[in-house]
């Protein structure tokens, strides 16, 4: 939909992004797909209702708002894989308002509406693979917070050995954790699959950053639609 409202903007987002020590990030996520009546069958589910949600962040200035928000507007989106494919006509769009407390909190409460994922870097038979955390590893509150960081940095730059993890940083998982196996490009030759956790957390970090993971989602793959939050009272 951006392509075909500004094609030079879609086309630096696809392949350059947002650079920070030579790494590249699409600073946007999207939830889950939302549907309030739907059957399981396999890997699929037969969608019930007549409608369904979903819901888009973008780390955009207002301006931009505005521009991606009209793009939206009567338009069509098909969503599914080479197995199954469902078209949808846009019904509404809405621009959901920044909460308050992001105004004066530095501890606050969220929810997951997307996988949340959080990797390490592990050799195996002599290559690098990708380790999925679960939020239970020793390792993974730090990873959480250093990608965070990594990526506010790539567009405030100056904010570089501001946050020190020591002191300003702490992630609470406030339910259990549940794992989830997405396929990404399914049943094609460039298949992935990635894991990702869904669970409530309260986290505790500068405002800056909180307000900037709620908007770009949380830790990492977010423009494969990870860490994508939504806040609880």
């Amino acid at each position: 939909m951006i392509h075909h409202g500004d094609r030079e903007f879609a086309e630096w987002l696809h392949e350059k992004g947002y650079v920070s020590d030579g790494k590249s990030f699409k600073l946007f996520t999207f939830s889950n797909l939302e549907v309030e009546r739907f059957k399981v069958f396999k890997d699929r589910f037969k969608i019930l209702s007549n409608e369904a949600k979903l819901v888009l962040t973008f780390h955009i200035d207002e301006a931009m708002q505005h521009f991606v928000t009209g793009l939206f507007q009567h338009s069509t989106v098909t969503i599914g894989d080479r197995k199954g494919q469902v078209d949808f006509e846009v019904k509404t769009v809405e621009a959901l308002d920044l909460p308050e407390f992001f105004e004066a909190d530095e501890s606050i409460r969220f929810c997951s509406l997307s996988p949340i994922c959080v990797t390490k870097a592990v050799k195996t038979d002599g290559k690098l693979l990708a380790e999925y955390l679960s939020p239970e590893h020793p390792e993974y509150e730090q990873r959480f917070f250093e990608n965070l960081i990594t990526r506010y940095k790539t567009v405030h730059p100056e904010m570089n050995g501001t946050f020190d993890l020591r002191d300003d940083f702490h992630l609470n998982v406030t339910s259990k954790p549940k794992s989830r196996l997405v396929k990404i490009k399914a049943d094609t030759p460039q298949e992935t699959r990635v894991r990702g956790f869904l669970y409530d957390f309260e986290c505790h970090a500068p405002t800056e950053l909180l307000k900037f993971g709620y908007e770009a989602g949380f830790a990492e793959k977010n423009a494969l639609g990870f860490g994508c939050v939504g806040t609880k009272d």
